[in-house]
């Protein structure tokens, strides 16, 4: 707040690789970011996704790889 910031850039770094980013888990890391820990409005919100991490059975295609892709290609939208 102090330099002015309105937006941050954050992601779900505790949702394992190859995990659905659920809506719920979105959804309460957006209110994290816009509230302050007494409760009072923070003032800014998440503008950016730093990373939605390819997991490395993605990567080198072995293991669960696919359905790694299948939650993948899910939290993108």
């Amino acid at each position: 707040r102090q330099a002015g910031a309105q937006g941050i850039v954050t992601a779900l770094h505790h949702v394992p690789h190859g995990a659905v980013w659920l809506p719920a888990e979105i959804e309460r890391r957006q209110r994290e970011v816009a509230s302050l820990p007494d409760g009072s409005a923070s003032e800014l919100t998440w503008e950016i996704v730093e990373s939605l991490p390819v997991s490395e059975s993605i990567k080198t295609q072995v293991g669960e790889w696919r359905s790694h892709l299948a939650n993948y290609r899910t939290s993108l939208e």
